[in-house]
């Protein structure tokens, strides 16, 4: 039975102009810089339909006593002045703001209790707990629900820290945050290459523009001086979406509002759309559309460097192979890629979305160019970063039933 989640797309091509959304990463590690800093900072970004990822990381920062001024077209954030604070701590179904805040708040207090729900209560912080650990932390679990509590009745020591770099970029972005607030200086070691590089660009650049020194002296390590403070700019803007304007792009339509010296590394999709092997280690977001686009192509195309697409809002490996198939595509993992033999068209079909929001969109951008209708099912799973998304569909002239 069809539930009220569920959509079906009749072909038609899109066509015309859209402004990007806000970057949901860069707005993310905005707010947090803006919380710890001590003066207002006014956020300048579309408020009208916020994501569900923006929108709990700004609930997330009024739990521990951060408050804010949604205006037209801007928030301002207002630093911690005796506000009420809760203990719980809930970050929703977004890894990115509890793997950013965790090291922040074990910085800040003693004990408390960082919440999740959904896919995020199976996504791994192991590694973030243990590095947290040579910093005088406890943890009751390295899964959420987590309680964190102080060994010695202080909160985060300065201490040489070690991490994974290609487990998830946010377990060094979330130290990076944290260490400055410390009383002494620290270290950050990667023990494996950093992978995802584009999204700690994004955070150290964040960093720079709150006044804070990062010292990287060579790759995979870092130095961090304590007892700095986090300077406002007074207003600051989030730039557009590379990763959400990559949907349109695929499609056919011009986006505006993207800045071309982004640093957001999902700017590649032009660059490396029309490869025939691509390597998406440092874009691994845009597999989805990227499969897509590979199948509309009368080639064929290897995308490499999945293997952690495994830890996503689904198994995106897996979501991604099922959303071809179901199609009608020829597509076969292999290694560590996704091996696609494009057709130059698609037929249609039914799609589980795997509550995975770029599995709805990249379907739903296949549905446009596809000869039979698409019925994607759980398509409410767009909320988590574009919840928007098929109102716009439907305006650059897509047909939802």
């Amino acid at each position: 039975m069809k539930s009220s989640t569920d959509i079906t797309i009749q072909p038609a091509r899109l066509s015309g102009s859209i402004a990007a959304i806000p970057s949901k990463s860069y707005a993310q590690r905005i707010l947090i810089a803006a919380a710890l800093a001590s003066n207002p900072t006014n956020i300048l970004m579309d408020m009208t339909s916020l994501s569900s990822d923006i929108s709990v990381t700004i609930k997330a920062l009024r739990n521990i006593g951060i408050t804010s001024d949604v205006g037209d077209g801007h928030i301002t954030v207002m630093p911690n002045t005796g506000s009420t604070q809760s203990k719980r701590i809930c970050c929703g179904e977004s890894a990115a703001t509890a793997r950013l805040l965790l090291p922040v708040l074990c910085a800040l207090r003693k004990r408390g209790i960082l919440m999740g729900e959904g896919s995020l209560l199976n996504r791994p912080f192991a590694s973030l707990c243990k590095a947290l650990e040579v910093g005088g932390m406890r943890f009751s679990s390295y899964q959420l629900p987590i309680k964190w509590r102080a060994r010695n009745r202080s909160c985060l020591q300065p201490a040489h820290f070690q991490l994974p770099g290609d487990e998830s970029s946010q377990y060094l972005s979330g130290l990076l945050f944290a260490l400055p607030l410390l009383a002494g200086d620290s270290t950050i070691e990667l023990t494996s290459p950093l992978q995802s590089a584009g999204y700690v660009d994004m955070t150290l650049d964040v960093l720079q523009q709150f006044g804070i020194a990062i010292e990287h002296p060579q790759a995979g390590n870092y130095r961090i001086p304590g007892n700095q403070q986090y300077v406002t700019p007074g207003t600051i803007a989030v730039e557009g979406d590379w990763s959400n304007a990559a949907f349109w792009l695929a499609a056919g339509v011009e986006v505006t509002e993207l800045n071309l010296q982004s640093l957001q590394r999902d700017k590649l999709f032009v660059a490396v759309q029309n490869q025939a092997e691509i390597d998406v280690t440092d874009i691994p977001d845009l597999v989805p559309i990227l499969a897509v686009w590979a199948a509309l192509r009368k080639n064929q195309t290897y995308i490499h460097g999945i293997e952690r697409l495994r830890l996503k809002e689904s198994d995106r490996i897996a979501s991604t192979l099922a959303m071809l198939q179901a199609l009608g595509c020829t597509v076969q993992a292999i290694d560590d890629g996704l091996l696609v033999q494009g057709a130059g068209q698609i037929r249609g079909g039914i799609v589980d979305g795997a509550n995975d929001h770029r599995i709805v969109m990249a379907a739903a951008v296949a549905a446009s160019y596809a000869h039979e209708p698409v019925t994607i099912i759980g398509a409410a799973a767009v909320a988590k970063t574009y919840p928007h998304f098929f109102e716009d569909y439907r305006y650059l002239g897509g047909v939802i039933a």
